[in-house]
């Protein structure tokens, strides 16, 4: 395996300008995702825009090299990512305990797309499907991302380091959250709003 890693994956290079931009993009598509739901689907839609907005931010670490910002440590952690919290946890808690979190995370992914499945088997023809597939998606390629970063990236694992492996799941993340975004919007057109 190489002993760097192709520098497309390297900080502040392609793939992470990409992943930031799709995020922004998706971010962006929230209005018009939006302005004709109500209620609880209006408020989830919303929360994901956020956490788009937030995801660019994250990919652009807030800024930090862009403009020359020091980042805050927390615990000794330097805090310049929203992936900083697990490794917050893992140093006041213990890796076990962030483990247990990324595995939640994991698990509240596979058990949404468990739910989108049993209400297709229901033949609810109220309910969107597939944006919330993809968003489960999302969720669950960001969890194992997170994973690799903390656990085996540290480790210098030569397939992981080679590979990309974190930074394209997080771009995969991002596909998966504009394809959301995307498939709200579609469904409004689609209904005649």
């Amino acid at each position: 395996f190489p002993d760097v890693m192709d520098p497309h994956f390297v900080e502040d290079r392609t793939v992470e300008v990409l992943s930031a931009l799709t995020f922004l993009v998706a971010g962006c598509l929230t209005p018009v995702a939006i302005s004709h739901l109500a209620g609880a689907r209006r408020t989830a839609v919303l929360a994901v825009g956020f956490i788009c907005f937030l995801a660019f931010l994250d990919e652009m670490s807030f800024g930090q090299r862009l403009f020359d910002l020091n980042a805050p440590e927390i615990f000794g952690v330097q805090f310049d990512a929203l992936h900083d919290v697990t490794s917050v946890v893992q140093v006041t808690m213990g890796s076990e305990i962030a483990l247990a979190l990324l595995l939640m995370v994991c698990a509240a992914g596979v058990a949404g797309l468990m739910l989108v499945r049993r209400q297709s088997a229901d033949g609810d023809p109220q309910h969107h499907r597939l944006p919330w597939t993809l968003i489960y998606l999302a969720i669950f390629s960001v969890a194992v991302a997170q994973t690799l970063d903390m656990y085996i990236g540290p480790l210098r694992h030569p397939v992981v380091k080679a590979s990309g492996a974190v930074e394209l799941l997080e771009l995969t993340a991002a596909f998966l959250c504009l394809g959301f975004m995307v498939q709200v919007t579609k469904s409004r057109s689609a209904k005649g709003d």
